[in-house]
């Protein structure tokens, strides 16, 4: 994923949970990504796990 801006739709979020399934998803996490901050910090930081736009809105 290669872009300068991804839109996260979080309006039908009613949970921790559910946000970040909807992360993992918009963003092209992998199986095995934990759906909690330390894990969403480890896949936005790695190079290997996802290329992340400019901005993440």
């Amino acid at each position: 994923m290669t872009a300068d801006i991804i839109a996260v739709a979080v309006s039908d979020v009613t949970s921790a949970q559910s946000l970040h399934e909807k992360l993992a998803a918009t963003l092209g996490f992998p199986g095995y990504y934990g759906k909690n901050w330390d894990a969403f910090w480890d896949c936005i930081t790695d190079p290997g796990q996802s290329a992340m736009p400019r901005r993440l809105l």
